[in-house]
């Protein structure tokens, strides 16, 4: 019996393969084809590898029976600018952010700002000076400006500086790309002596450097960088990446400065100051002297801030929030609220929360607050406060995270 159940099976596996594996064996006929030639000499199709900007689904050219088995996407290997949105960063040419970009059709779309560079003066008798580090946000451009006084001078980097004697002072602005070379204004300072101290200024167009590969965006192209068959000007991707974060009492940000290596682009992090603070709190600058109406039935909601009211107090009665973290891998932040002795109540919102740690307020030491959730609180203190999050524990591959919206203090 067993005998004939065994032949029985073996007669059934045998059906069964003349059913489907010799229909299996036509079907793989074209992909046994490995030229172009040899393919499109029988009823097949020859997808290729890269159709325009366009990658075909199996990443590499092939033998198809048919045309409909062979559908294209964007892909970069490809030369596509950009598969989704989030391919589109911010960047900057010579005097122009390009933010809020939007990826379509292989390319991106952009919206467009005016962006001065550093050092460079504009308004009525040149008295508005743009300084700092300059940046495309997802909102347009940021960077510093302020208006010179007598006997001041406008700094690159620190904006408008006093100058007893002018002479010497100079800087290179509004750098741009000439065929091959990259040319500059050359702003030149000069003490006149006969106008109540203020500096004379002048420009001059000056050669900055030549460039062997080309220039692009006022910088020289590094070598062309061969990254899976396409040549790539790696100089494409310079740009701030990241969040701002405090140095000191400073604001900084990360600029990715790439070049080829091993036909791949790759970048060093250039810290870069953005700002000068008075303090610095969660990579935002804090003016302890500011003062906002406090509406002691209505809880703060950082869409809708809180009306300015200058020169009222000393005392912070808003404290910037932002992100309060913790991780084994990631580090710590906390927020810090100095009310100089004094008491009263802060009102926040917690935005956000992935709930591995909790949220926690400390007064000199002693936890006065604890919470997982996210929704609005009012807290009482007296005497200084620190916000932070415990960590995630055994979850070290990622930290504690909240996100606290605008902090509302009012006093006693």
């Amino acid at each position: 019996m067993k005998l004939i159940f065994a032949v029985a099976g073996i007669l059934f596996l045998a059906v069964i393969s003349a059913i489907f594996i010799i229909p299996s064996e036509a079907a793989t006929q074209c992909s046994s084809y490995t030229s172009e030639a040899g393919c499109e000499s029988t009823d097949c199709t020859w997808c290729d590898r890269c159709s325009g900007k366009d990658i075909n689904n199996y990443g590499a050219d092939r033998c198809v029976d048919n045309n409909l088995q062979c559908t294209y996407s964007c892909s970069k290997i490809c030369g596509a600018d950009c598969t989704a949105d989030n391919d589109c960063n911010a960047n900057l040419t010579d005097t122009t952010c390009f933010y809020a970009g939007l990826c379509g059709g292989c390319s991106c779309t952009y919206q467009s700002a005016s962006c001065p560079q550093n050092g460079t003066l504009t308004g009525t008798d040149n008295q508005v000076c743009y300084y700092g580090a300059r940046y495309c946000t997802s909102s347009g451009c940021s960077i510093s400006s302020c208006a010179l006084r007598v006997g001041q001078i406008c700094d690159p980097v620190d904006g408008c500086i006093q100058c007893e004697d002018c002479t010497g002072d100079e800087f290179i602005i509004n750098k741009k790309c000439a065929g091959n070379d990259i040319l500059g204004s050359q702003i030149t300072y000069s003490c006149g002596g006969t106008n109540g101290g203020q500096c004379n200024v002048t420009r001059t167009e000056v050669l900055v450097e030549k460039c062997r590969n080309g220039c692009q965006d006022a910088k020289c192209n590094d070598e062309l960088c061969n990254i899976d068959g396409v040549n790539t000007n790696c100089n494409q991707y310079d740009g701030y990446y990241g969040e701002t974060y405090c140095k000191g009492n400073d604001v900084y940000k990360g600029y990715h400065d790439y070049s080829c290596e091993s036909n791949e682009c790759t970048y060093i992090n250039i810290e870069t100051k953005l700002q000068p603070c008075n303090e610095c709190q969660n990579g935002r600058c804090y003016d302890p002297g500011a003062a906002v109406i406090v509406n002691v039935t209505e809880s703060p909601d950082e869409d809708q801030p809180l009306p300015i009211l200058p020169n009222i107090t000393q005392l912070p009665n808003t404290i910037a929030g932002g992100r309060v973290y913790n991780g084994v891998l990631f580090g710590s932040n906390d927020i810090r609220i100095n009310a100089n002795g004094r008491s009263g109540e802060v009102r926040f919102k917690v935005i956000r929360s992935n709930g591995l740690g909790t949220l926690t307020i400390e007064q000199e030491r002693h936890a006065v607050f604890r919470t997982r959730n996210t929704g609005n609180f009012t807290v009482s203190f007296s005497g200084s406060l620190r916000m932070y999050t415990t960590g995630s524990g055994w979850l070290f591959f990622v930290p504690a995270v909240y996100d606290i919206g605008t902090i509302a203090v009012s006093y006693d």
